[in-house]
């Protein structure tokens, strides 16, 4: 049976006026995500792509960041100046995301947090096998093309030929206009 995926987001305001540095720092951004990769044995990926605004006023230095992670990806974002941040964490490997709550609040300090927790995985069929690792072991398509993946096709199918007949009657409206 295919697990369930955990997909966490979580912002936050500080409280404190020191902790915002590290919403501007690329430093302790990629030190979060070390950090965070280590502690819930996630393998980070190159290349790393964390950009550092450069606003008109001092605090205007936000950070946005990528990390291509062997198990999915993480997504940070931060507004120094309004000492918000963003997370998001992807993984296709199971984590405690309770415990990744308490690890966050503990890395960026004393603030008001939010998390929203949704499960990913749950259309893929329990006939896709999945490696005794509880990790992402798919490299290539054709080691799921043979697989029966749960998908409503009929849904699918229906929603593009709505979609095409939309686009036909557009058309002739078009031609029809031209034409007078």
């Amino acid at each position: 049976m295919m697990p369930k995926m955990p997909h966490v987001t979580w912002e936050f305001i500080l409280e404190k006026e020191e902790d915002k540095k590290k919403l501007s720092s690329k430093k302790a951004i990629n030190d979060f995500a070390n950090e965070f990769c280590k502690k819930f044995e996630l393998t980070l990926l190159s290349p790393r792509l964390v950009y550092k605004f450069k606003g008109i006023e001092p605090d205007e230095n936000g950070i946005t960041a990528f990390y291509i992670l062997s198990e999915s990806g993480i997504h940070i974002q931060t507004w120094p100046e309004y000492k918000y941040g963003f997370i998001d964490v992807f993984s296709c490997k199971h984590f405690d995301y309770r415990e990744a709550t308490r690890f966050v609040k503990d890395f960026f300090g004393e603030g008001n947090y939010k998390y929203d927790i949704k499960w990913r995985g749950l259309i893929i069929s329990n006939n896709l096998s999945v490696p005794k690792s509880n990790s992402c072991a798919i490299n290539k398509l054709s080691d799921i093309s043979n697989k029966e993946i749960l998908l409503d096709t009929k849904l699918l199918n229906k929603e593009m030929k709505r979609k095409e007949d939309l686009n036909k009657s557009l058309e002739a409206k078009n031609n029809l206009k031209a034409k007078q």
